[in-house]
């Protein structure tokens, strides 16, 4: 059995070797990134450290609290792609909201929403 290289940061499992790699890749205590769509921000960081990143390095990030909020999105109609982001915080969880405006297909605007 060998220990998760995670072990550092607080991972306790033990697996086969043949296991190792697809557990370490969806590890709870692996480094994540910046998850800001589009930022060139190189961060990375343990999961709980994400919000407290986003709150100092991405202060034109709003969160709104409660579980019913409204997104709006302004400046629609500037050319090219764009991209919102909110977090919503409820249920003692965060959430990043991102609004994705692609550019025209076939002459109409492509919205798409991800959570």
């Amino acid at each position: 059995m060998f220990p998760c290289k995670h072990s550092n940061t607080g991972c306790t499992v033990t697996l086969v070797h043949t296991e190792k790699a697809e557990h370490e890749e969806a590890c709870e205590f692996r480094p994540y990134s910046c998850p800001c769509p589009g930022a060139s921000c190189k961060w990375q960081g343990g999961l709980d450290q994400v919000m407290p990143h986003l709150m100092m390095s991405h202060k034109s990030i709003t969160t709104l609290q409660g579980e019913d909020i409204v997104f709006l999105a302004t400046d629609i109609n500037l050319p090219g792609a764009v991209d919102w982001v909110m977090m919503q915080s409820c249920f003692n969880h965060h959430f990043m909201l991102v609004l994705e405006k692609q550019e025209k297909f076939d002459g109409h605007q492509q919205f798409f929403a991800i959570v």
